[in-house]
């Protein structure tokens, strides 16, 4: 009986300490859980301002005009145009889109990239890890995975969108986690000025 006295007593003891070390844990991960939080949420202030900063490729900004791009680049190896619409490639590697306003001239609206000697000012450029971009800009507003038969038939992974108001940032990644395109875009579905 006493054998069972101390038994008992040494489960009990042991069930206690394994119920305070319960609650420790919990604590312990209800504080890492707070900490990660609030280091996210300065990243996320960041963002935006960051992403501003990288909202040109190369020595082309959206609004800037068609005359500026061939300033810069010279005569593009294609070059069409429509009543609205003109559009830039430079060995398919550099592709520019503009639009004519009546009033304002003719603006840059899309600029896309697949080459890494062309940058954004703050040295984002194709074949670099998403990851070096992502630590920079912060989370993507959109993530999208691509179709699983362009993952085996064009290396795709996911695109990556950051979005400032009618402006956006969009990498290309492919299945290995490297930018393979760098867009941007600026929405003129909504825009008064190109409607």
């Amino acid at each position: 009986s006493l054998r069972t006295e101390k038994l008992t007593t040494s489960m009990a003891v042991s069930k206690f300490k394994r119920r305070r070390n319960m609650k420790k844990f919990i604590l312990r991960l209800l504080l890492l859980s707070s900490l990660c939080l609030l280091l996210a949420v300065p990243a996320l202030a960041m963002n935006e301002a960051a992403v501003q900063k990288e909202m040109s490729i190369g020595s082309v900004a959206l609004g800037d005009t068609v005359a500026h791009v061939e300033a810069v680049y010279g005569k593009p190896k294609v070059y069409n145009e429509g009543p609205k619409i003109i559009y830039l490639s430079y060995n398919d590697l550099y592709e520019i889109l503009a639009i004519r306003d009546k009033e304002q001239g003719t603006y840059v609206v899309s600029v896309g990239a697949k080459a890494n000697s062309l940058m954004t000012p703050g040295g984002l450029h194709t074949d670099m890890p998403f990851s070096l971009a992502q630590s920079r800009l912060g989370t993507p507003t959109n993530v999208v995975q691509a179709d699983p038969e362009l993952v085996k038939t064009k290396n795709e992974g996911f695109t990556a969108t950051y979005v400032l108001g009618r402006r956006n940032l969009r990498f290309v990644v492919d299945h290995t986690g490297f930018v393979r395109e760098i867009w941007i875009n600026h929405r003129v579905a909504d825009d008064p000025r190109w409607n």
